[in-house]
């Protein structure tokens, strides 16, 4: 389970200030009925990101999504920041240029983040998360939230 908190909108919404993405997605497995309404209302409505859903649970689908919409696997190697904590996102996880997790993911989710955040799937999670990717990008955050 996740939670989204107020901080979380508005650091994304920094992030999004900051121009280091061209997409910013979420995506799920979830996708028919009462699933897919509840990550659009948590994430679409409260954090306005687009939610996709790849409806296959097999291992490599996301992997395959983001492989079939955006090139090769030197695009994921290159391009791709992937957070999440699920063990079936292993592959994208330890292949993206930069992936992150929360302190309650699985160990072995864990071991192929560049950053896992102190905090867990209910607190500020997020926002730490993007905080700390923009800071190793050589984003003046201070700038960004004080101008």
């Amino acid at each position: 389970m996740k939670a989204f908190w107020s901080n979380d909108r508005y650091v994304l919404s920094i992030l999004k200030t900051a121009s280091l993405f061209d997409d910013i997605f979420c995506l799920t497995w979830d996708g028919t009925g009462i699933g897919i309404d509840i990550s659009k209302a948590r994430i679409e409505k409260e954090l306005w990101i687009p939610v996709i859903s790849t409806k296959e649970k097999w291992i490599k689908s996301k992997y395959d999504y983001v492989l079939e919409h955006y090139g090769d696997d030197n695009y994921i190697k290159n391009n791709v920041v992937y957070i999440w904590d699920d063990l079936a996102d292993l592959k994208i996880i330890r292949d993206s240029n930069w992936s992150a997790t929360t302190k309650n993911a699985p160990k072995l989710v864990k071991k192929y983040c560049n950053y896992v955040s102190e905090y867990g799937g209910w607190e500020w999670w997020l926002a730490d998360i993007i905080l700390e990717y923009m800071k190793i990008n050589w984003v003046d955050i201070e700038f960004l939230f004080f101008n």
